[in-house]
């Protein structure tokens, strides 16, 4: 109406007057994202309340279906609600404007580190607690480092007197004394190449993977973590740089140490099964030795076979990485997980959901350097056993 009456040449000032409040308006209406809000955004609040309601306090999903959608079960998941519930980040922000809960962010991550596959994606799960994939994302970021605040409290190298506990409980079990753990090396796959760097996340298995590096005890409570190599890394770089191998001054006492596959060179605080000569048999003593390792072993095969089957979501990880900030994310979550994972150790995980792939020999092509004193220590360990078994 503005562009004709100036064509025509208008002097109305009426007119004129009018054209200056359309134009406002319409640069005011150009610059808001929505012309009208429904009354569903509205209430999208009361929405996500109501979703919550239906999940933990209605019938909808009985014990069955809400661990199989939550991969937890009822009262374990109130558990982890009362350690997270106090967190400033739940707390109402200044204003009227309300937060959304403490149950649903909690709700949100177990959802999402439980999924595999196209199940994982965002916009699926923005649908399916009615949200977008925008805020989706946003409840998991915050959700996460509430979390990640307990790490140093969770996930933390047992102290002297508790190594002493672990160690008599192992040797009642498997016959090895003074051992304080087991640690062995897993692989979390990506769905797609990382475009920082590809080459070097291409592993043994054929696909592009993140290492990482689990300690646990004979409980199956993961003790220490070391991720963010790339999976062609080899299982005893990760462990000759990490922090626990570096400090062993400080970290065992002078007795003490782990128990590896024969991926790892033997140490002052290693001890590793021997390694299948190429195109030769195990020596007798030598397989005797790795017969009784691969019990306390299995250990740690099943702790990583249980943190997987919990949370799917490492299984498969459909993440692109394309920066830095990617992969911590993804680092992130896998901490997260071995949070979760310890305190819902009591939590047992049906069967059907834990996968053990115990690899023999796992370093067939790869030479390990030689360590005397790592070899003369688990020579020690196979007198000890051969004695202790009249052999």
């Amino acid at each position: 109406m503005a562009r004709l009456r100036f064509l025509l040449d208008s002097s109305d000032d009426l007119e004129d007057d009018l054209d200056m409040i359309a134009t406002i308006k319409s640069k005011k209406d150009s610059s808001s994202r929505y012309l009208y809000r429904t009354p569903n955004y509205k209430h999208r609040f009361e929405l996500r309340n109501d979703l919550v309601d239906k999940r933990l306090h209605s019938n909808e999903y009985n014990e069955t279906e809400f661990l199989e959608h939550f991969r937890v079960r009822k009262e374990f998941f109130w558990a982890l609600h009362e350690k997270i519930k106090d967190d400033e980040m739940f707390k109402k922000v200044k204003g009227t404007r309300k937060k959304t809960s403490s149950e649903l962010h909690l709700l949100v991550l177990l959802k999402f580190l439980g999924s595999n596959g196209n199940e994982a994606t965002p916009s699926k799960l923005g649908q399916y607690f009615q949200m977008s994939k925008g805020c989706f994302m946003e409840i998991l970021k915050r959700m996460s480092s509430v979390l990640l605040k307990f790490k140093e409290q969770v996930l933390f190298w047992p102290e002297s007197d508790e190594r002493i506990e672990i160690a008599n409980r192992i040797q009642t079990k498997f016959m090895f004394p003074n051992c304080v753990g087991i640690t062995d090396g897993t692989l979390l796959p990506f769905e797609l190449k990382p475009q920082l760097n590809g080459e070097d996340y291409f592993c043994r298995k054929s696909c592009y993977a993140l290492h990482a590096l689990i300690t646990c005890d004979d409980t199956g409570r993961i003790r220490d973590v070391v991720i963010g190599w790339p999976g062609s890394v080899h299982d005893n770089r990760v462990w000759t740089t990490s922090d626990l191998f570096i400090n062993r001054a400080s970290n065992f006492a002078p007795n003490e140490y782990l128990l590896g596959d024969s991926a790892f060179q033997p140490s002052s605080v290693m001890i590793s099964a021997f390694k299948k000569p190429r195109g030769c048999s195990y020596q007798q003593n030598h397989e005797f030795f790795n017969t009784l390792l691969a019990k306390p072993r299995v250990k740690s095969e099943h702790c990583i076979g249980i943190l997987k089957g919990r949370f799917q979501y490492f299984k498969r990880i459909r993440a692109l990485i394309s920066r830095k900030q990617d992969l911590q994310k993804v680092i992130d979550f896998f901490n997260c997980a071995c949070i979760l994972h310890n305190w819902l150790i009591k939590d047992p995980v049906p069967l059907n959901w834990i996968e053990i792939d115990i690899e023999e020999d796992d370093v067939i092509n790869r030479r390990i350097p030689e360590n005397e004193e790592g070899n003369s220590r688990r020579s020690q360990m196979l007198g000890y056993l051969l004695e202790k078994n009249c052999l």
